[in-house]
């Protein structure tokens, strides 16, 4: 009876272990992930940040690796790099729209000290006009900050 007791306990120990390890890092506190690429790449698959094979963050990558969890977090965009308000140097050309954005988020462009004053120091631009670049299936999220082009305007 003794040893049914023991094995029982360690299997729940076990489980609660287990439960743990995949819970836990959905509650993770929010995270500032900051984006040095003005390129177009996805993230690098089983990445554990948001990392391409070129090993940059983009802004694709950034929203991928932000839906991957719960914490509500900042994606803003390194100005010293290649996001210094003037364009085309701080443009994203997309090629298609960006991935769903599942949970709750905000997306900060910064705003630049340019040759017409204070501006946004990002643009992103859809060519086309056949589809949004920023699909939102959350609430919560804020999107301020940016020059958006091209594209469809408009909630999907």
């Amino acid at each position: 009876m003794v040893r049914q007791r023991r094995v029982t306990v360690f299997v729940l120990a076990a489980l609660v272990c287990a439960l743990a390890a995949v819970a836990l890092p959905a509650f993770a506190a929010a995270e500032t992930i900051n984006v040095d690429s003005k390129q177009d790449e996805t993230q690098e698959p089983l990445a554990s940040s948001c990392e391409t094979a070129a090993g940059k963050c983009t802004l694709r990558a950034a929203i991928e690796f932000a839906n991957a969890t719960a914490a509500k977090d900042v994606i803003k965009f390194v100005e010293d790099g290649p996001f210094n308000g003037f364009s085309p140097e701080s443009t994203i050309a997309l090629g298609g729209h960006l991935p769903k954005i599942e949970n709750e988020l905000e997306i900060d462009g910064g705003i630049c000290d340019g040759a017409l004053g204070f501006d946004p120091c990002v643009e992103v631009v859809l060519s086309g006009n056949t589809e949004s670049a920023f699909l939102v299936g959350a609430e919560n999220v804020v999107i301020k900050n940016l020059v958006i082009g091209g594209g469809k305007n408009g909630d999907r």
